[in-house]
């Protein structure tokens, strides 16, 4: 299995590089991380560089190679004056096309003891507009180191956490793995798997899980490994709040009605207006 690694930072002494750097010391047998390191090469993001039928820049072109040939993407980026870095949001404007990417196994952290939700929030939304497949149990949105990182990571509770998230990414990377190497999915195992969960979460079902984001529109709930949920701030149980996003937090148990779902992402709309009448 092979795992492209991004830091989200330019910097020489990057933390967020480091802790991808203290991934792959111990990343299971079997798996190869890469890190990326072209980014500072890419230029400025411009559609008219990538226009149908003609060749992207060079720099563009092996970037989505090195990412489409990935059986997982792990990001760690940092937060700049509570946004995400410029050059790094250039390098997802460049993938945003790229329709070999949809639904790639790709998990978010943040290296920074403190702070940080606003950039993973904004990054959240963006994968998930690109239709990456984020990895819940492997993604850290709020901040898990404990000390500012100096040098390489040694302390041995950052590095179990790292072992439980790359044994998560991993884990749940092998369907991917799989479909990718036999070229295609037959219609039928589409049909099949859309019927299972149509038949799981039909609408008004209720259902149960935790909060894993506050983005731009909505609460991102985590139903189960690979089905996710959004409970709009439109939802009528909030949209008399003054303010929406601060009623419901990360890691936060919530229970809501299926109102809408979409087969093919394996993705539901929530409500809380049944729950909470």
């Amino acid at each position: 299995m092979k795992i492209v690694t991004i830091s989200g930072s330019l910097r020489a002494a990057s933390s967020n590089a480091a802790l991808l750097r203290a991934a792959a010391r111990v990343a299971p047998d079997g798996v190869e991380m890469i890190a990326y390191e072209g980014m500072a090469t890419l230029p400025h993001f411009n559609p008219d560089l990538d226009a149908e039928g003609t060749e992207p820049p060079p720099s563009v072109r092996e970037l989505r190679e090195l990412l489409i040939g990935a059986d997982a993407i792990l990001i760690s980026s940092p937060e700049y004056a509570h946004g995400v870095p410029g050059t790094f949001k250039n390098l997802l404007d460049w993938l945003v096309s790229t329709g070999e990417l949809v639904g790639k196994p790709v998990a978010l952290w943040n290296a920074s003891p403190a702070g940080g939700e606003y950039a993973q929030n904004a990054i959240l939304e963006t994968l998930r507009t690109m239709n990456w497949r984020v990895v819940v149990e492997a993604s850290r949105l709020k901040p898990f180191v404990r000390r500012k990182i100096v040098g390489e990571v040694t302390d041995e509770e950052t590095l179990a956490v790292l072992r439980e998230v790359v044994g998560a990414l991993v884990k749940l990377s092998f369907r991917h793995v799989a479909t990718r190497e036999a070229g295609h999915v037959m219609s039928e195992d589409r049909a099949a798997g859309r019927g299972k969960f149509g038949e799981k979460y039909p609408v008004d079902t209720r259902v149960r899980g935790k909060v894993v984001a506050v983005v731009e529109n909505g609460y991102l709930v985590a139903i189960e490994d690979d089905v996710e949920g959004l409970i709009a701030f439109s939802d009528p149980a909030l949209s008399k709040v003054v303010n929406p996003a601060a009623i419901l937090e990360v890691g936060d148990e919530v229970e809501a009605i299926v109102s809408e779902l979409d087969m093919d992402q394996r993705r539901l709309s929530l409500s809380l207006r049944q729950v909470n009448p």
